[in-house]
């Protein structure tokens, strides 16, 4: 495990409000009203992102991360010491098996943490699983982005 201390709820948020103060409001790349059609995600929901009263769950994340430039998930992801994200044309989204493979991989990496830390042949289990999942999910954001 890392020595980063957890990133706190003000944290995330913050970050994501800025985030998307770059590329969202007037003069910007997208208007609410774009970015709800790209997305899917209502204008007041997205405005309440905006002004840091509301944080997106994981469904949202994922359309915003789809739709935005990479530089949103590059800001977003900051704080967690992740960066340089690139789009990855990939097959057609399949949402299903994505999040199939999601649970399936969180439940292992869940019950390995069980006892809150992962021993030698934990790790040589789940390293792949996760390098799995990470792949996956890049794939299939750039497929929905691709679908857009």
């Amino acid at each position: 495990m890392s020595d980063t201390p957890p990133i706190c709820q003000e944290t995330a948020q913050a970050t994501l409000t800025d985030a998307l103060n770059l590329f969202v409001g007037r003069g910007r790349r997208y208007s609410l009203a774009s970015l709800a059609a790209a997305t899917g995600i209502g204008e007041r929901t997205l405005k309440s992102y905006q002004q840091g009263e509301a944080t997106p769950g994981y469904p949202h994340l994922l359309r915003l991360l789809a739709v935005l430039p990479v530089e949103f998930g590059d800001a977003v992801l900051a704080p967690a010491g992740v960066g340089r994200l690139q789009r990855i044309e990939g097959e057609e989204p399949d949402g299903f098996t994505a999040m199939e493979q999601v649970c399936r991989r969180a439940a292992m990496l869940g019950s390995a943490l069980a006892d809150r830390k992962i021993d030698h042949r934990e790790r040589l289990q789940l390293l792949p699983e996760i390098r799995a999942l990470a792949a996956e999910m890049t794939a299939f954001a750039a497929g929905l982005e691709a679908a857009s």
